[in-house]
């Protein structure tokens, strides 16, 4: 990988952060001692996608009023996603489609992201949607995502993707939970990722 690619310099502001001593060094999948942490103040910050809004707001109420979003540098960008598709052996693609396509409405993406935060797809979800909370100030997150969303770039992550990030994401926590060497978690890094794409035949 390029010296100058755009995961090394997202992984050496990492590792900058975790030198200054500014990181929380709490895994994210953790989910009680994460939750403590937002409760007591700490986590100062939190960065990650859309939903986090709500998670964040049901698992520390009591903090109501101290936090406050902030549009990430450079720009807004996706973390995660689904798709829904229809393999070739199913029996009544009609009416598969059709359930796909309710489903996938804005009314339903809209009762999706109140039940579930699951971000909507579709700008006219808002228009279902309302806040009226003061967690986060007098900023309606709402207004604040769907503003973010119209600026996000088209991607694709395929599969082998998302096992490469995680490779990264495990070293990073080694670097800043057991002092591992920036350098040395590097490039296990990027010697578990290409055994990950070997794997899968993307090279050879």
């Amino acid at each position: 990988m390029r010296p100058d690619s755009a995961v090394r310099q997202a992984w050496d502001t990492s590792v900058a952060a975790v030198e200054a001593g500014v990181t929380a060094k709490i895994p994210r999948e953790r989910d009680t001692d994460r939750n403590a942490a937002w409760a007591s103040g700490r986590t100062a910050g939190n960065i990650g996608a859309a939903w986090w809004a709500q998670v964040l707001q049901q698992s520390a109420p009591d903090t109501a009023g101290a936090w406050r979003l902030a549009s990430q540098p450079v720009r807004p960008g996706n973390s995660g996603g689904s798709f829904a598709a229809l393999p070739h052996t199913c029996k009544d693609p009609e009416a598969a489609l059709a359930f796909i396509t309710w489903i996938n409405s804005p009314e339903n993406q809209a009762a999706a992201y109140q039940d579930e935060s699951l971000f909507p797809s579709t700008p006219a979800s808002f228009e279902d949607l309302t806040y009226s909370g003061d967690f986060y100030g007098d900023q309606d997150p709402l207004a604040f995502f769907s503003t973010a969303a119209e600026s996000v770039p088209s991607s694709f992550i395929s599969n082998a993707e998302t096992f490469i990030m995680g490779k990264f994401v495990l070293e990073l926590s080694n670097v800043e939970t057991s002092g591992k060497d920036s350098e040395a978690a590097w490039n296990d890094a990027i010697g578990q990722a290409e055994r990950v794409l070997l794997k899968r035949g993307v090279f050879s």
